[in-house]
């Protein structure tokens, strides 16, 4: 498991978090650096790639990452967190993935930092389905 990471910090959650956010999510051609990694997508038969929804849509920093990878023939799922809603969230990252063969990914809703309302089974229903994937 590796975290994409930008090189420039993303402020504490908050106000100014909430306002770079939208910054980004309004620009289209916003793609932050990312720190180096070590990653070939090329060397996985799996890959499951996780991020927040931001306005409605992957963080631009999430998808300066997977642009940079080429999927094509891998299979890859995604699981999201929200507290409103998953907008364009997946569509956004399977654009940025050409090539990968999606699956049933996932989208948890949690209404506020540290007071999620997780449905628990239905998460653990969707890693049992993942490990299952693995075994094939």
């Amino acid at each position: 498991m590796q975290r994409i990471e930008p090189t420039k910090n993303y402020p504490e959650y908050g106000d100014k978090l909430r306002n770079l956010a939208l910054k980004e999510a309004n620009d289209d051609n916003c793609r932050p650096k990312f720190k180096s990694m070590n990653i070939n997508a090329q060397n996985y038969d799996l890959i499951l790639i996780g991020t927040p929804v931001w306005w409605y849509k992957a963080p631009k920093v999430v998808l300066s990452f997977m642009e940079k990878q080429d999927f094509s023939g891998k299979k890859v799922r995604f699981f999201i967190t929200h507290a409103g809603g998953p907008g364009t969230c997946i569509n956004d990252m399977k654009v940025a993935c050409e090539g990968a063969n999606f699956g049933e990914n996932i989208d948890i809703y949690c209404n506020s930092p540290g007071n999620g309302k997780v449905d628990y089974n239905e998460t653990i229903s969707w890693i049992k389905k993942i490990k299952e994937e693995m075994e094939d």
